[in-house]
């Protein structure tokens, strides 16, 4: 059964995804224009890793509350 809170979070993994997809595409195109080197595209790629690393912990908590 969905409560309200694992609603909001499949809302935020939902949100987070979106986020990720943009922040990928961005980075890409950073690093094909200034390189893969380059500090903007460096900061691009490590403001992507925390989105992931949101949506693991995200994910962990759903897969612990669909289990209890």
């Amino acid at each position: 059964m969905e409560t309200t809170s694992t609603k909001v979070q499949l809302d935020q993994l939902n949100s987070l995804n979106s986020l990720i997809e943009k922040k990928r595409k961005q980075m890409i195109n950073n690093g094909l224009q200034y390189g893969f080197t380059n500090k903007r595209t460096i900061m691009i790629s490590q403001e992507l890793d925390k989105l992931i690393n949101e949506v693991l912990l995200l994910g962990n908590l759903l897969t612990k509350e669909c289990k209890e």
